[in-house]
């Protein structure tokens, strides 16, 4: 499914997908290894909904966000210069819902990514 990037795409099965372009290159071990400090292999421990904005649930559609809570499992690689050791863990704000009143919330995601839950660490996260 192509859409133009930064452009919303609704497929089957009950989700919403956007496109976005990441800050620096992310998509091979040469751009990781370039940008990065660490290279880690993580799961996902947590995840919390985050309540809609009131303007939000006022007008009756928009966006529920997740944290995500990540453990490291291991460290791949580390830059020699590393200004500090790599996370044992962090949380970050990640794609959740939309909501509308048609359909109620459905799971939100970037096109081209997994989206990281609780429980998906063995390679078959639920996107």
């Amino acid at each position: 499914m192509a859409a133009t990037p930064g452009t919303a795409r609704r497929p089957t099965g009950g989700s919403s997908l956007a496109d976005g372009d990441d800050r620096l290159p992310s998509t091979t071990d040469t751009d990781w290894v370039t940008y990065a400090d660490h290279v880690v292999v993580g799961a996902a421990t947590a995840e919390q909904r985050l309540p809609a904005a009131s303007i939000e649930v006022e007008r009756g559609e928009g966006l529920i966000g997740r944290t995500v809570t990540l453990e490291v499992r291991q460290v791949a690689w580390s830059r020699d210069d590393a200004a500090q050791p790599a996370p044992k863990g962090w949380q970050y704000n990640a794609a959740g819902f939309v909501f509308d009143p048609r359909r109620g919330p459905r799971r939100r995601g970037r096109g081209g990514t997994v989206r990281r839950s609780r429980g998906g660490d063995d390679g078959r996260q639920r996107r």
